[in-house]
């Protein structure tokens, strides 16, 4: 039998210890156990146990795996044309501090050959709270309906274009359709909300 665990708020949870006894007493009886994290390598190893007895770990979302000795096994790595633009508008950004590259076992401040995600911290989050706030009153402005627009979904995702494109609605559109598809390929909802 395999086992499959994401490691934040599962795993490593407020049951760590007995979690781990009870995936090391699964493996004993034969059993694979697999980890599956959105982490790097470096950083799941800050809370991994040593006593956790697993088969292999998957890494930054499917960039990385690697064995029970930590030898890579498989990378993927997103291609420096799609990853350089989209870190250069992260530095440009006021909500994002100091994007880095994340290579999968360390990080660099520059766009590099090998990048499995881009890392990104939060400058203010009341900035960002400030901008959602914002953006709910000009949605009940614009549709005269009181209350938020996004019916308290744990996710908000914000689409922006560029106004002096002439394709810019046509651009975001598209990529809203692509997160769709891909929302109901892992069957998770997702709405447009239009305001």
């Amino acid at each position: 039998m395999v086992l499959v665990s994401d490691f934040d708020k599962t795993l490593y949870d407020n049951n760590y210890e007995n979690n781990i006894n009870a995936v090391n007493e699964f493996v004993q009886k034969g059993n694979i156990f697999i980890i599956a994290t959105g982490r790097s390598i470096s950083r799941l190893k800050e809370k991994l146990d040593a006593n956790l007895n697993f088969s292999y770990i998957i890494c930054n979302d499917g960039g990385m795996i690697f064995d029970q000795e930590f030898n890579l096994i498989y990378r993927k790595d997103i291609v420096k044309e799609y990853i350089e633009p989209v870190f250069n508008i992260l530095k440009k950004s006021v909500y994002v501090g100091n994007p880095l590259i994340d290579l999968g076992y360390g990080y660099r401040k520059e766009v590099h050959d090998q990048a499995n995600a881009i890392t990104v911290r939060i400058v203010s989050r009341e900035k960002v709270t400030d901008m959602m706030h914002e953006l709910v009153n000009e949605c009940m402005q614009i549709t005269g309906k009181n209350g938020s627009p996004f019916y308290g979904a744990p996710t908000v995702i914000l689409v922006f274009g560029d106004e002096n494109s002439n394709t810019y609605v046509k651009d975001a559109s598209t990529a809203i359709e692509n997160m769709h598809i891909a929302a109901t390929a892992l069957r998770l909802g997702a709405c447009w909300i239009n305001c």
